[in-house]
């Protein structure tokens, strides 16, 4: 493997050592430091997510002012074990309760539903949001996987938490935000994982895979290499069929590199996709382009659009400095 590690074992022992080395402003709690949480604990309801690793800066990079109070960190794709979830919002519960909000997997919704379980014989309230916005992986919402969408879901919580709301306020805007966003992705290569070197799937030359995830999962179709232009047409076509965009809206559009796709191609593949809205009359308040949901080394990229009102655009705008996500 050409990665930069120094062993399979240590791999996220060492990536998270590194983190809290680098950024004074969270601190590592629980069973093996697999919580990470601010430093300065706000007084409002605590906003937790979780997953495994390979998906920087979700969650963990999430965690900071505006967003996330705090997350529980798995292996890689892994899910992150029930004492480390409940040792995250132990750490930052200052007595209003605390929301979790994670994507649609099986061993997430175990683990966190065990936790909530646990927190609550404790005495402390909690609330669940799951986030399903991957238009490929399902024709039922509720089946589908949590992807992009995590993102502004945890960024309309983040603000109304921050801003002295309730705990079923703070609940509301989760999902609010999840109900009116919607993800897609392709890819051209598979993931590498550090834990055992393999590809997650392999393709021939000019080929892509359509309906990727975020786990290495292989799309839902194989298709033809196609131009940047091509893609974002397609991308948005698939988004604006779900979520019934009609002439006249405003969407936050997120375009997410799946790991090693590089900014540039990004803002490529964001020229298109603004165009392609343009031409169905739909506005961009805002575009968020970067590295925001990856999946590991992936080659590939996804789109997320989220409709707005005026209740959204301000959760949207509002200020955050989450560790690791550029979103001021």
């Amino acid at each position: 493997m050409r990665k930069l590690m120094n062993g399979k074992a240590e791999f996220v022992e060492e990536m998270l050592a590194g983190i809290s080395l680098a950024h004074g402003e969270v601190r590592r709690v629980g069973p093996g430091g697999r919580g990470v949480v601010r430093s300065q604990p706000g007084g409002g309801v605590g906003v937790v997510s979780g997953g495994g690793s390979g998906h920087l800066p979700l969650f963990l990079g999430y965690v900071g002012p505006g967003m996330l109070s705090g997350c529980a960190v798995g292996e890689i794709f892994a899910s992150p074990s029930q004492a480390a979830i409940a040792a995250t919002a132990r750490a930052v519960d200052a007595g209003r309760g605390v929301l979790f909000v994670y994507g649609n997997y099986m061993g997430d919704i175990l683990n966190f539903d065990a936790a909530a379980l646990e927190l609550e014989a404790a005495g402390i309230e909690t609330r669940t949001v799951v986030l399903a916005d991957d238009v490929a992986s399902a024709e039922e919402r509720e089946e589908r996987r949590g992807v992009g969408g995590l993102f502004f879901a945890i960024k309309a919580a983040g603000a109304v938490a921050d801003a002295g709301g309730d705990l079923d306020a703070v609940a509301r805007a989760a999902g609010k935000a999840g109900e009116r966003c919607a993800s897609v992705g392709a890819a051209w290569s598979g993931a590498q994982l550090p834990t055992t070197g393999a590809l997650s799937f392999t393709l021939a030359d000019g080929e892509m895979d359509w309906g990727v995830g975020i786990h290495g999962e292989r799309g839902v179709e194989r298709k033809t290499m196609v131009t940047a232009r091509e893609m974002a047409w397609d991308m948005v076509a698939a988004l604006a069929g779900d979520l019934g965009l009609a002439r006249g809206q405003s969407v936050a559009a997120l375009v997410n590199t799946l790991g090693s796709t590089s900014l540039e191609e990004l803002y490529v593949l964001y020229g298109g996709v603004h165009a392609a809205l343009a031409e169905r009359g739909v506005g961009v308040h805002r575009a968020l382009v970067g590295p925001w949901a990856t999946c590991f080394d992936m080659a590939g990229a996804s789109l997320t659009l989220l409709t707005l009102d005026e209740e959204l655009r301000r959760w949207i705008d509002a200020p955050a400095r989450p560790v690791l996500a550029n979103v001021r």
